[in-house]
């Protein structure tokens, strides 16, 4: 991608919209600025309002799951 981006010209950015919010900001600043030490566990929980099982990211044919779709903009 890296390669095509360079050749074309084109810009392309990083997809992950949490880390411009303020609370994974913050989260980010805290870890890394040392002052807890080295993180080694996280765990999260994001409130989903509605059924996501007649959506194509409920669908595990379809999706990379929950891990893929929704985890990894938190673990970002």
């Amino acid at each position: 991608m890296i390669e095509t981006v360079e050749r074309t010209g084109v810009i392309m950015m990083i997809g992950y919209v949490l880390r411009f919010t303020h609370p994974f900001q913050i989260l980010h600043e805290t870890f890394s600025s040392g002052r807890l030490g080295r993180l080694v566990n996280c765990w999260t929980r994001r409130y989903m309002p509605f059924d996501t099982s007649q959506r194509w990211y409920g669908d595990q044919s379809k999706s990379g799951g929950v891990e893929l779709d929704f985890a990894s903009h938190d673990i970002d």
